[in-house]
């Protein structure tokens, strides 16, 4: 999936424009649900990519929950998959999805509770940052020549 294409298709934009055509568009009458889960995604986005102190993760701050409250709607709408059988997503994509989730606070709380950090810029934990770190040609080859 294109990046990009996810970041605005789960974009506030989608969201007010399906709310928009709700009245005018039978196709987009039962579209609550939907523009729900858009916003959810669309949190979760901002969440898991801060850049600045600003919006960073901070203890109990809007991010921080939001972070915890889309472990247990993920959890739910698992479990509730499994029990109606209904399509879900692989285990794969769920269980990496929770361990990313659960890691990014756990790595907040001991960086705030042992290093006595204020916030947490998340970014810095997507994948493109540690791929730069443990696959810099440098540093890879560093580490091949000794082992």
């Amino acid at each position: 999936m294109n990046v990009g294409r996810a970041y605005r298709f789960f974009g506030e934009k989608t969201a007010i424009a399906m709310e928009a055509y709700r009245e005018t568009n039978i196709d987009l009458s039962d579209s609550k649900p939907t523009v729900t889960f858009i916003r959810r995604i669309n949190n979760l986005i901002k969440c898991m990519d801060s850049r600045t102190s600003n919006n960073a993760l901070h203890y109990n701050s809007f991010e921080y929950q939001a972070i915890k409250d889309f472990q247990q709607y993920l959890e739910n709408w698992n479990n509730v998959a499994r029990e109606k059988g209904y399509y879900f997503l692989t285990d794969s994509t769920y269980y990496g999805l929770q361990i990313s989730l659960k890691t990014t606070i756990e790595v907040f709380d001991y960086l705030r509770l042992k290093c006595d950090y204020q916030f947490l810029m998340t970014s810095r934990l997507n994948q493109d940052n540690l791929e730069r770190f443990f696959f810099n040609d440098e540093k890879f080859l560093r580490f091949q020549r000794s082992s």
